[in-house]
């Protein structure tokens, strides 16, 4: 360790002593002048600091983690108005040309600008959410009601592509978890609204398939499209 022969009365921190396996482990001395045998000596007293020495590197690491995603925050927050007003423009100017649009052949293409339009923005937005993460508020929650609600709202919602939902439920009557509803619904939505962007129109399947597992506290939720899916 440290050499402490010059140490006055006080305490010492920032030391570590080596055991006899090779074990690192940090100390705190407390050192006091006292007089031993006719001679001045200095006494330190080794107090194993461990325990302090994670609660101070977790608080650090948590420190560390705060700032980031403060950093990120401010970051998203920039980025989505930059492209937020570059992206308002192109939605004016496609609503004027569809307006006075009279040539069919570009419908196609006009709905395609239009569907772009609308997944840059939800992108902004999800980027948004993230930055604002917030803890949640949990209480007893149905998640049935919960599941019913956001499938009503996608039926509503995409209600012109002519999906065709299945809701398969094999949870016990009345089951309630302790969750935040509010950002159970967000992600469920978000994972429905990747399904019915994904399928066909007039053809497109969506299903969300739920359950409690008998060996385990714990339920499955499936949500699966018959869309054209992706390679491995």
């Amino acid at each position: 360790f440290r050499e402490t022969s010059n140490l006055q009365s006080g305490i010492v921190r920032g030391i570590f002593v080596v055991k006899k396996d090779g074990t690192r482990v940090p100390v705190q001395i407390s050192c006091s002048s006292v007089t031993w045998q006719g001679k001045k000596v200095i006494q330190g007293i080794f107090t194993d600091v461990s325990s302090y020495k994670k609660m101070e590197d977790k608080l650090s690491k948590e420190l560390a983690d705060a700032q980031r995603l403060a950093d990120i925050g401010t970051l998203s927050a920039t980025v989505a108005h930059e492209l937020r007003n570059p992206l308002g423009v192109i939605r004016t100017a496609l609503y004027n040309i569809k307006r006075k649009n009279t040539d069919h052949n570009l419908d196609k293409h006009l709905g395609n600008i239009e569907k772009k339009v609308y997944d840059s923005d939800r992108i902004i937005q999800n980027l948004l959410s993230y930055a604002r993460i917030k803890m949640p508020q949990r209480a007893p929650t149905s998640l049935q009601a919960i599941i019913d609600d956001s499938l009503s709202h996608c039926a509503e919602k995409f209600k012109n592509k002519n999906i065709s939902f299945k809701n398969i439920s094999n949870l016990p009557e009345g089951l309630t978890i302790n969750a935040d509803p509010t950002q159970i619904s967000e992600l469920l939505m978000n994972l429905l609204d990747n399904a019915c962007l994904a399928v066909a129109p007039d053809q497109g399947q969506v299903a969300i398939d739920t359950k409690k597992l008998d060996a385990e506290e714990v339920l499955e939720i499936k949500i699966s499209d018959n869309g054209e899916g992706m390679d491995q």
